[in-house]
């Protein structure tokens, strides 16, 4: 199978070029359109290699985050506006419903743009007493993707060197699964904590970002539970991927998520 560009590709990897809204039929507005020009005139918003290379990783493995999970690309505009890569839906028992979502930032990064990212993350809620939005997200009614707000959003981030140690095989799936679910799960307690202790939110938003994120949370730890202990695995993680994880270092880089 081939790519757009002509790349030759296996099953999963089409599966992952064919995820996006636009190939299911999304249509941008005029003013969507002239939206995205713009946005993809800034660098800032282009995506290196590596960093894709992530982003098909964590997309291949929906079931890291549990048995039932669907995950999916964002539009490319929620990309590059909104820094959500990836959408994780956690499913009911027969798998009809919708019972919590979490937006994904993948990044292959140092301590810095993880810091950067959180801040962005506390910013909006703080400022604009929102989580994550998207402009399209994975409900189509009559025909239209619906957005969504207020997702509960986490940065998931592995550095340069454990992204090829993982790539060559060095690493464990299963360490790597529990390093995924531990960043999730150390992101959202610290922003719960910010937002239940937050002066400035109105109590019912401040009701509604707190459920939302317990959701996400309470799948999180069903996987964490379920989990066999991963082996043993004498690493010392490289810093990007440890300081999206410990809440200790999320509070260093990201000073107002503070750990208890």
């Amino acid at each position: 199978m081939k790519t757009p560009e002509g790349f030759e590709v296996d099953a999963w990897q089409m599966k992952y070029f064919q995820n996006r809204p636009e190939s299911k039929g999304l249509v941008y507005t005029k003013e969507e359109e002239k939206e995205l020009i713009d946005l993809r005139s800034d660098r800032t918003t282009e995506h290196p290699q590596e960093s894709i290379d992530w982003d098909k990783i964590v997309f291949r493995n929906s079931q890291w985050f549990g048995d039932l999970t669907r995950i999916s690309r964002t539009s490319e505009i929620d990309d590059r506006k909104n820094h959500t890569d990836l959408i994780v839906d956690f499913l009911n028992e027969d798998e009809s419903e919708i019972v919590a979502k979490l937006t994904v930032d993948t990044t292959v990064s140092n301590e810095g743009n993880v810091g950067t990212k959180l801040n962005t993350v506390v910013d909006d809620v703080e400022n604009r007493f929102t989580l994550s939005s998207l402009r399209h997200a994975t409900t189509v009614e009559k025909g239209k993707f619906k957005p969504y707000k207020n997702a509960p959003h986490a940065v998931i981030a592995i550095g340069k060197n454990d992204l090829m140690s993982y790539q060559e095989g060095q690493i464990p799936e299963s360490n790597l699964q529990k390093k995924v679910l531990d960043q999730v799960f150390a992101q959202l307690t610290l922003e719960r904590s910010f937002i239940a202790s937050s002066n400035k939110l109105p109590p019912l938003i401040q009701t509604e970002l707190i459920s939302k994120i317990d959701r996400v949370l309470s799948e999180i730890n069903k996987t964490l539970s379920s989990m066999k202990k991963p082996s043993e695995l004498q690493r010392v993680w490289d810093i990007g991927t440890e300081y999206a994880s410990d809440p200790e270092k999320i509070s260093k880089i990201c000073p107002r998520l503070k750990a208890s």
